[in-house]
C-alpha cells in the first residue's frame, strides 16, 4: 500500500527497478545450466568439430567424459566427418533405458532423443565413411608378400624386385643378390633406378643383344644364259634352244636362294621405373651372297649365248656364238650376288604383366635394303676370218642388271612372353607398312679389240647383247608394300644379367623387282647397223614385280643392365 500510494514522481522510477530486477533473475536462471548434473546437461553442450577452438569456453577445463555419458552427435550432424564407434554405442545402453522409465520429464525427454540417434547411427553405420585406400603399388610391378634380400653383414632393408625384369629375377641357385651399403638413395646392383613412394626397387635400364643370324631367302628366276652343243654340230644350230643337241649349261634355274649368315646387334633402353615403357634400335645386316658360273671352251669345246630375235627376217631362235671349234675360242661367266640390310626404332608398352607372363605392343619404324645384281661376261677370239674379222680379233661383252628396293615402313606389333623359372618362351606378330623404293640399273657394255701392225684398234660401246639402246638406263618406281612377320623365340636365363635364346621368324616382303626378272630375252639385233632399228623395239624393260620370302633362325646373347 505504500508503493501504491507513494508520491507520483517516485512511481515510474520503483516500477522501472522491479522491472530490470525480475529481467536479470530469468536471464540468469535460463543461461545457467540444469543444476542436476548429467544426461541433460551433456546432451546440451553443443558439438564442436575437434581441431576448433569455442571462444569463452575452450580456456576453461572440460569436465572428462565419463563411461554413462551419451552421444553428443548426430549422424547427419554436418560436422561429424571423424565418427568412430565409441561415438555411436555407449557403454552403458541400460542407463538410457533408465533414465527414460525414471527421470523427470525433461531427463525422459533427452534421453529418448539420445536413444533415437544412437539408433539411427547404427542403421546408417554402413554409410558411413571407409578408410582410405592403403597405398597402392605401380602397374605391373609384382611384388611378393615378403620380398627379401640377402646382403654382406647385416641386412640394410628390403628390394622389391619387378616382375620380368631380366636382372632381378627369382633368385638362381649359387646366386647371392647383396652389396654391401644401404639402398635408400639406389640400388647398387642395377644402377639405382629405383622408384615408388615407400619401396625400393631395381629395373634393368640398359639391355645390349648381339645376335647370329642364319636366313633362308628366297631368289629370282633367270632365262637359259649359257648353252652348248655337242661336237659335230652344224655352225647353223650350235647353241640354240629347241635344238636336240643343245643343252643348258647355266640358266633357266633359280638363283641367290638358299641359306646365308650375318649378325643383328640391338640395344634397349626402360624409361620408367616399373618397365612397363622402353624402346629399342636395332640393325642387322647379311653377308653377300652369290652364285657364279663359268666356262670356258679350251679350244674345242662349243659355247653359246641363247636368245628370241624378232628382227624382220630373222625371226625365231637364235644365239651368240662365244667358242666353236676352228672359229672362235672364248670364255664366259654369270654371276648373281644378294644383300640385305635394316634396322629399326621401335617404342613398346606393357599392356598386362604378371610373374609368369607378359604382354607388350610396340610400334616404331622399320627399314630394310635389298641390293641385288646379276652379271654377264664373255670373252671371245677369232680363229678364222670367215666370221668376217680380222684373226685375232677379241670381243668382251657384259651385261649387268642391278635392283636396288629400300623400304621405310611403319610398323605395329605385340608379342607375349611366358616364363617358367629359368625357362622363356615368346611368340611375336607385326606388320610393317610403307613405301617401297625401287631402282634398277640396266647397263652393258662391249668392247671390240682389233689387232693392227701399227697398234691395236680398241673400240667400245656402251651396249652388250641382252642390254641394248632399247632397255638400257636407270629406272625408278615406288610401291605400296606390306610386310608382315611371324616369329617364336625360346630363351634360357644363363645368370642374373646374361641370358640366351634361340628363334625363328618368318618375313615376308611384298613388292620388290628382282633382278632375273629385268631379263628381256628378245632382241632386235636390227638396231645395231647403221640405218638404226628395223621392227619391234627389244629388248624391251619388263619392270616387273615379285616378292622375297625369308626363313630365319637367330642365336643371340643378351646382357641387361
Amino acid at each position: 500500500m505504500g508503493l501504491l500510494n507513494a508520491p507520483t514522481g517516485l512511481r515510474l522510477p520503483i516500477g522501472w527497478i522491479a522491472f530490470l530486477v525480475l529481467c536479470t533473475i530469468g536471464v540468469t536462471a535460463f543461461a545457467q545450466s540444469p543444476a542436476q548434473p548429467g544426461l541433460g546437461a551433456e546432451m546440451w553442450r553443443p558439438y564442436r568439430k575437434p581441431g576448433t577452438a569455442v571462444p569463452n569456453r575452450d580456456s576453461q577445463p572440460t569436465k572428462p567424459q565419463t563411461s554413462d555419458e551419451l552421444p553428443r552427435r548426430l549422424v547427419n550432424d554436418p560436422f561429424a566427418d571423424e565418427l568412430s564407434d565409441d561415438d555411436l554405442v555407449t557403454d552403458d545402453y541400460a542407463a538410457i533405458t533408465q533414465e527414460i522409465f525414471t527421470g523427470d520429464d525433461d531427463d525422459r525427454q533427452q534421453a529418448r532423443i539420445a536413444m533415437a540417434s544412437h539408433e539411427e547411427a547404427i542403421a546408417d553405420k554402413d554409410r558411413l565413411p571407409q578408410e582410405p585406400a592403403p597405398f597402392q603399388i605401380p602397374p605391373g610391378l609384382n611384388v611378393p608378400a615378403v620380398p627379401k634380400i640377402v646382403y654382406f653383414g647385416e641386412p640394410k632393408g628390403e628390394v622389391v624386385r619387378a616382375s620380368f625384369d631380366p636382372v632381378l629375377i627369382e633368385p638362381i641357385e649359387g646366386e647371392i643378390y647383396s652389396h654391401e651399403g644401404p639402398i635408400d638413395n639406389g640400388c647398387p646392383n642395377c644402377g639405382g633406378q629405383c622408384g615408388a613412394t615407400g619401396l625400393n626397387y631395381c629395373q634393368a635400364t640398359w639391355t645390349f643383344g648381339a645376335e647370329y643370324l642364319l636366313w633362308s631367302m628366297s631368289g629370282y628366276d633367270v632365262p637359259a644364259l649359257v648353252t652348248s652343243s655337242t661336237a659335230g654340230t652344224p655352225r647353223t644350230e650350235a647353241g640354240i634352244l629347241g635344238e636336240p643337241n643343245t643343252r643348258v649349261l647355266f640358266g633357266d634355274q633359280t638363283l641367290a636362294e638358299g641359306s646365308r649368315s650375318g649378325a643383328r646387334f640391338s640395344l634397349s633402353r626402360v624409361l620408367d621405373p616399373s618397365g612397363m615403357k622402353s624402346v629399342e634400335l636395332s640393325y642387322f645386316f647379311l653377308g653377300k651372297s652369290s652364285d657364279s658360273f663359268s666356262a670356258n671352251s679350251d679350244g674345242a669345246g662349243i659355247l653359246a649365248r641363247p636368245f628370241f630375235s624378232v628382227e624382220p627376217g630373222a625371226t625365231g631362235p637364235n644365239a651368240e656364238l662365244v667358242a666353236f671349234p676352228g672359229l672362235l675360242e672364248g670364255n664366259i661367266s654369270v654371276t648373281a650376288s644378294s644383300e640385305l640390310q635394316g634396322g629399326g626404332l621401335v617404342a613398346y608398352q606393357v599392356i598386362s604383366r604378371s610373374d609368369c607372363r607378359q604382354i607388350r605392343l610396340f610400334a616404331g619404324y622399320n627399314y630394310y635394303e635389298l641390293e641385288e645384281s646379276l652379271q654377264i661376261q664373255d670373252f671371245k677370239r677369232t680363229l678364222d676370218a670367215s666370221l668376217g674379222l680380222a684373226v685375232g680379233t677379241t670381243v668382251a661383252e657384259q651385261d649387268q642388271f642391278s635392283t636396288d628396293n629400300q623400304l621405310n615402313s611403319f610398323v605395329l606389333g605385340a608379342d607375349l612372353m611366358a616364363r617358367h623359372r629359368r625357362l622363356t618362351v615368346g611368340l611375336m606378330m607385326k606388320m610393317g607398312l610403307g613405301n617401297t623404293n625401287t631402282k634398277a640399273t640396266l647397263s652393258g657394255q662391249t668392247t671390240t679389240t682389233v689387232p693392227l701392225a701399227g697398234g691395236d684398234d680398241v673400240n667400245s660401246v656402251n651396249t652388250g647383247l641382252l642390254v641394248l639402246d632399247t632397255n638400257r638406263g636407270v629406272y625408278e618406281g615406288n610401291e605400296f608394300t606390306m610386310i608382315p612377320q611371324l616369329g617364336i623365340d625360346v630363351g634360357y636365363q644363363l645368370t642374373r644379367g646374361w641370358s640366351a635364346h634361340l628363334g625363328y621368324d618368318f618375313i615376308y616382303w611384298s613388292r620388290v623387282i628382282r633382278p632375273g626378272d629385268q631379263v628381256d630375252t628378245n632382241l632386235n639385233l636390227s638396231q645395231l647397223a647403221a640405218g638404226g632399228i628395223d621392227g619391234v623395239p627389244a629388248p624391251a624393260m619388263p619392270w616387273k614385280i615379285s616378292d622375297l620370302r625369308i626363313h630365319a633362325l637367330d642365336f643371340g646373347l643378351q646382357f641387361a643392365y
